[in-house]
């Protein structure tokens, strides 16, 4: 129910979100719209404009192309008159030649043409004088006219060429205005492309803005109807809330009892392991007594022998012997007896607390044997004394099977290289139980949740103690001698020593026990000490024994 309620909380939130969504959109798209109306318009004007002016290039031109006419009229008509005061002025100086002459002639004969007889029209000679000056008057008259004539079309001349250069710069100005009028056609024609196209959109956009209303309306209903979901939910997140408060109170009841039966298991292990190394001890006694036995049988048979073979009056003495010896036999029978029944008696509380166990093992949740779990970190809790442990019978038994060497010579030679080899055996033992140490010390000082972590750990851990479990078989068969290998022991010490600050150092609240790592690390370097000491002796010595030399 939990469940289902998150995922309609989430729908719901879905869809809020898209309808948030819808809306900013929709709003965005009618801005769009607003914004590209305007510049449709804005184009339009535009292009009226480009029009309006098209026009006026159009009138423009065939206002050019009228001047141009004009200028060409204009230029044919000067030249035309150029001609005309060229013939003129070649007629006026003609003219003056000819009134040059006659006024030549007219002073050679002033005398003569006043003296002369009238002629027979009873008039006299001086009046074609007269007629030949009223002449020259009237061609001066032209002249001047001819002249006025002259500058005055000079002058429309020099007005038109004016008036056809301002036209002309005109024109050239029409042009590149005509020219840039086309480009600015040309870019509002692809603006108007676009815009199109943003008209398109805007109308496809419409349509979405439809669609999202039409979706909004769905979703709202939608919404109303996870509302409805949620508050049902509700009410039953608030059940489910009652329930997991009991189911929480039975959870510490069951972890509180889980903790005594944790408590009860650990003792029960203790226990264990004191009677295990009770009845290891025993079973060493019963050994040596065995053979202390069988060595005083054969020393009886031995003196039965002497005996019989020894003069009468001893007789007694050898009779009295064989009597002791059977006392003390049936003393050690029934003291072995009594330690039979006390190991019996031990092994089933071991397998009585074993049972136990797996009782409460068996009432656990699913969650407590899982990989990680509460039961791989009390498993590790246990693991670190059990190696200690373990660690600490090796050293024991090597320490009496390998006694120290104080003098090196030709016959303690290999007893000393069988303690140097233990010496460094010891070493890597002492570094063991130091990061061993540390363990237990961050084990017993962690935060829960430092505790899961460094259990889900457990079984590569575990798998560590096998090693140990082959060395100490090693020593029960008797196999251990100078050639003992510590590949393996070293591997422990390097993985533990990998491991601890990774899983426990790195969390911040676990601390590193200086004082009981300096007390290891000093056994660790007594024994390499006592190692290299030999290792040197007998290095000596063979070089000696290879140079011939003596002591």
């Amino acid at each position: 129910m939990r469940i289902r309620y998150k995922e309609k909380s989430h729908e719901l939130e879905s869809l809020n979100l898209q309808l948030e969504q819808a809306s900013e959109f929709k709003s965005k798209i009618m801005e769009a719209q607003s914004s590209l109306k305007k510049e449709l318009e804005k184009v339009k004007r535009e292009k009226q404009e480009a029009l309006e002016a098209k026009e006026e290039m159009a009138d423009i031109a065939d206002t050019l192309e009228m001047a141009t006419l004009d200028k060409e009229m204009a230029e044919e008509k000067a030249e035309s008159l150029q001609k005309d005061l060229e013939q003129a002025q070649e007629r006026i100086e003609e003219l003056e030649m000819e009134i040059e002459i006659l006024k030549s002639e007219l002073s050679d004969k002033s005398e003569g043409i006043t003296t002369q007889v009238e002629g027979e029209d009873g008039q006299p000679m001086t009046f074609k004088m007269k007629q030949i000056l009223q002449q020259n008057d009237k061609l001066k008259d032209t002249l001047v006219r001819l002249r006025d004539l002259s500058a005055h079309e000079k002058h429309e001349k020099q007005k038109l060429l004016k008036e056809f250069e301002e036209k002309n710069a005109e024109f050239d100005q029409v042009i590149k205005a005509n020219d840039k009028l086309k480009t600015r056609i040309n870019e509002m024609e692809e603006q108007m492309e676009e815009l199109h196209g943003y008209v398109d959109a805007a109308l496809g956009a419409e349509e979405m803005a439809e669609t999202l209303g039409q979706q909004k309306l769905t979703l709202e209903d939608k919404i109303k109807e996870l509302e409805e979901a949620v508050m049902e939910l509700e009410e039953l997140q608030e059940v489910n809330d009652q329930l997991q408060e009991g189911f929480k109170e039975q959870e510490q009841d069951f972890r509180q009892e889980l903790d005594m039966k944790n408590l009860q298991v650990w003792e029960a292990q203790r226990k264990t392991e004191s009677v295990l190394e009770s009845l290891a001890d025993r079973e060493l006694i019963i050994v040596k007594f065995r053979e202390l036995v069988h060595k005083m049988q054969e020393e009886n048979q031995e003196l039965r022998s002497q005996l019989e073979l020894s003069s009468k009056s001893s007789s007694l003495s050898s009779s009295l012997l064989p009597e002791m010896l059977d006392f003390k036999k049936m003393f050690a029978e029934t003291k072995a007896h009594a330690r039979a029944i006390e190991l019996e008696l031990r092994h089933m509380e071991i397998q009585q607390a074993q049972r136990h166990v797996q009782y409460l093992i068996s009432f656990m949740p699913d969650s407590f044997l899982s990989r990680g779990g509460d039961c791989d970190a009390i498993m590790l809790v246990l693991l670190m004394p059990r190696l200690l442990a373990k660690c600490q019978v090796l050293i024991s038994q090597l320490r009496d099977k390998f006694t120290a060497v104080a003098t090196v010579d030709k016959t303690t030679a290999t007893s000393a290289k069988q303690f140097s080899a233990m010496s460094r055996f010891c070493t890597h033992i002492h570094l063991l139980q130091g990061i061993l140490h540390q363990f237990t010390h961050s084990l017993n000082t962690c935060k829960p949740a430092t505790l899961l972590k460094a259990g889900a750990s457990y079984p590569d851990m575990a798998q560590q103690e096998k090693a140990l479990d082959g060395y100490i078989e090693m020593l029960k068969r008797e196999r251990v001698d100078e050639n003992l290998s510590t590949d393996s022991l070293e591997k422990i010490v390097n993985y533990f020593n990998t491991v601890h600050p990774t899983l426990l150092l790195s969390s911040g609240d676990c601390t590193v026990h200086q004082g009981q790592l300096l007390a290891d690390l000093g056994k660790a370097l007594l024994c390499a000490i006592d190692s290299a000491r030999l290792i040197s002796i007998l290095s000596w010595h063979s070089c000696r024994r290879v140079k011939g030399w003596r002591l």
